[in-house]
């Protein structure tokens, strides 16, 4: 019954027009919209090894529909449409693309097949979700071009404490949850820049990091690949004093260009 209704909901999002009549009526973007109906429906019985595969520009992605962040991938038409449009405009061909926070491999690998001769450099410290980023890399035949690592990333080179969030597969973090995690893994950290020079990885054009409030210790980190390579960032901050914070941050590396995303708390701050 579920799936029947979300499915639906899919269908009438995918009406052409609707993301702009959205707008007008309701003064936000369908994805807000579609995540807070699908948290309206999250009490309704769901089979917890629904493992579903969907086609997403190009791209092959197999999601469990059990958890939030992977359902809301499958059922709406573009997740994080945006933020995508932006990734695609500013990144360079034959460059690389450093994800920090890769989940299950969303951006990975719709840059990985859909960008000329990108490198895609992919970090995700859960366990599940790098079992899952690493499946999806090899359905889409992208093992050369996506390289995934099981690590964090941080201001420091060190073991510590990944919380995993009970309610939001995309939600685990290296910062003490609000809620009381359920669950915790022990993962390793690296410092970017340490693990770029090891790695004689170059030509750093884009970054994305999503660490839920972990953000600032990961570009204290990497204070020499900013200088080296002035990569444009794409950051999800979490409350508006962190993004305030991150943008004084690249500021006095000589960043000038920050776009706010309308809805969220996202930067893209452009060199």
């Amino acid at each position: 019954m579920r799936h029947l209704i979300i499915k639906s909901l899919r269908i009438i999002f995918n009406i052409r027009g609707m993301s702009w009549l959205l707008k007008i009526l309701f003064k936000t973007d369908y994805n807000r919209i579609f995540r807070y109906v699908m948290g309206k429906v999250d009490n309704l019985d769901i089979n917890k090894e629904f493992v579903v595969r969907r086609k997403i520009k190009g791209a092959i992605f197999e999601l469990d529909l059990y958890k939030p962040t992977q359902r809301s991938i499958y059922y709406a038409p573009l997740y994080e449409r945006e933020n995508l449009k932006l990734t695609f405009k500013y990144l360079q061909q034959n460059s690389t693309f450093i994800d920090v926070g890769a989940h299950i491999g969303y951006y990975s690998i719709l840059i990985g097949k859909n960008v000329r001769g990108v490198n895609v450099i992919s970090f995700e410290p859960s366990k599940e979700n790098y079992d899952i980023l690493c499946k999806n890399i090899e359905l889409n035949n992208l093992k050369k071009i996506v390289t995934p690592f099981p690590f964090a990333v941080s201001d420091k080179n060190e073991t510590t404490t990944l919380y995993l969030n009970p309610f939001n597969d995309g939600g685990n973090s290296l910062e003490q949850l609000p809620h009381q995690a359920l669950k915790e893994e022990k993962v390793q950290c690296v410092r970017l820049d340490d693990f770029l020079k090891e790695h004689n990885y170059y030509n750093i054009n884009f970054i994305k990091i999503d660490v839920e409030g972990h953000e600032m210790k990961v570009l204290h980190g990497m204070p020499n690949t900013i200088l080296k390579f002035h990569p444009t960032f794409l950051i999800e901050a979490q409350t508006k004093n962190e993004q305030n914070e991150i943008v004084i941050f690249l500021k006095s590396f000589g960043y000038s260009h920050f776009h706010l995303n309308s809805y969220h708390l996202d930067i893209l701050c452009k060199y």
